[in-house]
């Protein structure tokens, strides 16, 4: 606020307040020549509370209840299977930290697409022509996880340059040997010596050769 000055005689500017539903003319002080305000006090205050907004303990409590409705959730016996693969890990943890062989860390990082190359390995010849099983046969008689390592560029990756066909591939009666799975549940390695063998191994498999 500015003085207005009136004939050398400097006069206060007066401002008009609503206080309680009545007009209350409060002045403001401005004793100053060079034009310096001077508020009074009590004007110019913040009319909001201290503290005002969200507080902190309400969030704390929000984020508790939130972990607690999560783990409820997972707790569910459709989804507790999680729930018991967590814990899982957590109680395999003092064994893989004991564990200092690279393929027994490996097949637990992995399983059996780890596990059944290594064991193909120590069976399969230089010339030998391995038939890759369906992924659907693996899938529904031996593990809904582990069946990546009968993809060709997984198995390639595994055992090298080691000769692999499938059932669509034009010389799919080159195969020399492939993996069946038995009534176990367990993979086994057999050979193929001729047409028939092929077809047998074929009906194992759930398909057909022309």
């Amino acid at each position: 606020m500015c003085t207005v000055r009136l004939d050398g005689v400097s006069l206060p500017r007066y401002s008009s307040v609503l206080v309680m539903g009545r007009k209350k003319v409060t002045s403001v002080s401005n004793k100053s020549q060079t034009g310096s305000l001077e508020p009074q006090a009590g004007l110019g205050r913040s009319r909001t509370k201290s503290g005002a907004g969200f507080p902190a303990w309400r969030g704390w409590i929000l984020a508790a209840f939130s972990i607690l409705i999560l783990t409820g959730f997972y707790t569910l016996p459709v989804n507790r299977s999680w729930l018991n693969r967590i814990f899982g890990y957590y109680r395999q943890l003092p064994r893989h930290f004991a564990t200092t062989n690279h393929g027994d860390i490996m097949y637990a990082r992995h399983g059996p697409n780890y596990g059944v190359p290594e064991y193909l390995q120590t069976l399969l010849k230089k010339d030998d022509v391995f038939l890759l099983p369906p992924i659907e046969y693996l899938k529904r008689t031996y593990s809904h996880t582990f069946w990546g390592w009968a993809e060709p560029k997984f198995f390639y990756y595994m055992l090298g340059r080691q000769r692999t066909v499938t059932l669509d591939s034009p010389d799919v009666w080159e195969a020399t040997c492939t993996i069946v799975i038995d009534e176990k549940r367990r993979p086994r390695f057999v050979r193929i010596a001729t047409r028939a063998d092929l077809r047998q191994v074929c009906v194992s498999f759930g398909c057909r050769l022309p």
